[in-house]
């Protein structure tokens, strides 16, 4: 965990060293669409049980429109910022890289294989680290959308919060497949290393005499096939996993949805709940779905980009 929150805390000095006033700015546009996001249906929700129940639909209303109103401003600020941020990040980085690799004192990193696995898997995985600031913003704006949706359906009812849990419980199994399947990339490195290697050699004029002259074309296809076995079927293996995990963790969550409409119509004829109180279930729910999918896919993001992070402090 230690090592976890370093890197998260590495990542963002990084981004804030790099771009400080349009990835703040970033943070605080996804923040804030997220948060605003679930008003709309909760102001819905307060709009239609007043019109059925005679109480107050007026701040239903005011809900409503400022929920819209805040994630568009919200949406317009993230979009207007968010190409330059991330040019202006992976330029930075480059640099970053640049450094770092020819700041090494000697030429151990060009003779053994481990170190140059190494480096080869920071450089293959750090295009990704220009999307770091919008990752981290998607992050920490699914846990504020989260924790203002799980707010508006404990409020309805508090048996809702088992729901709020699968999600959870769907965030975490997302998080250990992105750890699963960023340690099969580290595993599979070297054979990966390898084939860009043979095809650059396959490709160059300079050793295609010597290929030909000495009649190495079958022993390079017999090598590039083992090599494409070792880093493939592993990858493949892992992805495997990862679709099977993310299927059952979403038919469970679609069975919790029914089950929560269930439980609100029933209390709803009981006269414990209203229509109102329907509705916003209704609006809400698939909005926590959309926000556990979005932080399940950050996560996964996330585990690749503190992995590379790590491997560059």
């Amino acid at each position: 965990m230690r090592e976890v929150l370093g890197s998260v805390s590495a990542l963002i000095r990084l981004t804030l060293r790099a771009v400080p006033l349009l990835a703040t700015i970033e943070f605080v546009s996804v923040i804030g669409m997220a948060v605003a996001a679930p008003l709309p249906a909760y102001g819905l929700g307060l709009t239609a049980g007043g019109l059925t129940t005679g109480g107050d639909w007026r701040t239903g209303l005011i809900w409503l429109g400022g929920g819209l109103a805040g994630t568009l401003v919200a949406r317009i600020a993230s979009s207007a910022v968010q190409a330059t941020m991330e040019d202006r990040l992976e330029g930075h980085l480059d640099r970053e890289l640049l450094d770092l690799t020819s700041g090494i004192p000697g030429i151990a990193h060009h003779e053994r294989p481990d170190i140059a696995d190494r480096l080869a898997h920071i450089r293959e995985e750090s295009r990704e680290l220009k999307y770091g600031a919008t990752v981290l913003g998607s992050s920490f704006a699914v846990l504020a959308g989260s924790a203002t949706i799980t707010v508006l359906l404990v409020t309805i009812h508090p048996v809702l919060i088992a729901l709020v849990i699968v999600a959870g419980v769907r965030i975490w199994t997302a998080g250990r497949t992105g750890r699963d399947l960023q340690r099969i990339q580290r595993a599979t490195v070297a054979p990966h290393r390898k084939i860009r290697l043979l095809t650059d050699l396959a490709a160059s004029p300079r050793h295609g005499l010597e290929i030909r002259a000495y009649g190495l074309r079958a022993r390079l296809l017999d090598e590039f096939e083992r090599l494409h076995r070792d880093r493939d079927v592993p990858r493949w293996a892992a992805f495997r996993r990862a679709i099977w995990r993310d299927l059952v963790m979403t038919m469970l969550f679609t069975i919790g949805y029914g089950c929560a409409i269930a439980f609100v119509l029933w209390q709803t004829r009981m006269g414990a709940l209203h229509a109102g109180d329907v509705a916003m279930v209704v609006l809400l729910i698939p909005q926590l779905d959309r926000t556990a999918s979005g932080l399940a896919t950050s996560t996964r993001q996330m585990a690749r980009m503190l992995d590379t992070v790590a491997g560059l402090r």
